[in-house]
């Protein structure tokens, strides 16, 4: 194995090196230590590799998902505590899929968690152990689930995530009460609170247009454009009808939108019919000004 490039400037930057075969996804790992001082660096210098090797190398799921690895991004900023090896961190955790009969990637996954505290020890191996909580490496876990749930949810047939958010979910109840960043919340993003929505059969809707959206949708869009089109425009009119009528902050829709507003962007540029534009700036009004921007 071919050890990591580590620059240590203003970011870490993990370059990509061989892993076991046995590994479905592929991560590319990077880690900020702006806010690290003195010797702590030094400490910290195996940190992004360590985390690219655990997710690299170990096997997330039994089915076989072929030669094409789920593609993943981390980027990590360390701050240090006062506590001797315990750390917070701040992650951007970023997933895509291929587009059928393209070149072109599907972003699946764009967020942002604020909240990590971990101790991290220099040497000391990540063992992926589920029976037991770790606040490391079960935050790990935790996202490579979510990672493998949005993706299984994208591909025939509809639903097929939820064994990947079951086990999510089941990380989630391991955590200690009062661990930081694993606590319930009803307003803001939280672990829980997002995959809890994502087992609510309430939200079954969503998860099945997303299915549509992107099997039906944008992998369409080669071959049957006309069809592709029409599913995409019919999910996003029930996207609108469910903010509505059901939960106009749902959290998985959220991120559904963080992820795709520049795909969405992209296809309709140069559609005729501009009112699906008017449409997506009404329902996803954080992104208004790149919808209403292609006019």
């Amino acid at each position: 194995m071919r050890p990591p490039l580590i620059v240590m400037t203003v970011i870490i930057a993990v370059v990509c090196f061989a892993e076991t075969a046995l590994g479905q996804i592929e991560a590319q790992v990077t880690v900020n230590l702006d806010q690290i001082q003195g010797s702590t660096r030094d400490i910290l210098s195996n940190f992004g590799p360590d985390v690219q090797r655990y997710i690299n190398s170990n096997r997330w799921s039994s089915e076989d998902i072929g030669n094409e690895k789920i593609q993943i991004s981390l980027s990590i900023s360390l701050t240090a505590t006062a506590t001797a090896n315990v750390y917070d961190a701040q992650v951007f955790l970023g997933s895509s899929r291929p587009v059928y009969k393209s070149e072109k990637k599907s972003a699946m996954l764009r967020l942002f968690d604020d909240s990590w505290e971990f101790t991290y020890v220099k040497n000391q191996p990540l063992v992926h152990d589920e029976t037991r909580f770790d606040p490391l490496t079960s935050f790990i876990n935790f996202y490579m689930y979510l990672v493998l749930g949005y993706d299984f949810d994208s591909y025939s047939p509809p639903l097929s995530g939820t064994q990947y958010f079951q086990r999510a979910i089941t990380i989630c109840g391991q955590a200690p009460s009062g661990t930081k960043g694993w606590d319930r919340s009803t307003t803001t993003y939280s672990k829980y609170s997002f995959i809890e929505e994502l087992l609510n059969s309430k939200y079954e809707p969503l998860r099945e247009g997303m299915f549509t959206y992107n099997y039906r949708g944008i992998d369409y869009l080669i071959v049957k454009p006309d069809a592709a089109y029409k599913n995409i425009i019919t999910f996003i009119q029930n996207v609108a009808d469910f903010k509505r009528s059901v939960d106009p902050n749902s959290l998985i829709l959220k991120a559904f939108f963080d992820a795709k507003y520049q795909e969405l962007a992209e296809t309709f540029r140069n559609y005729q019919d501009k009112s699906i534009l008017q449409l997506l700036s009404s329902t996803d009004p954080s992104h208004q000004s790149t919808y209403m921007g292609l006019k």
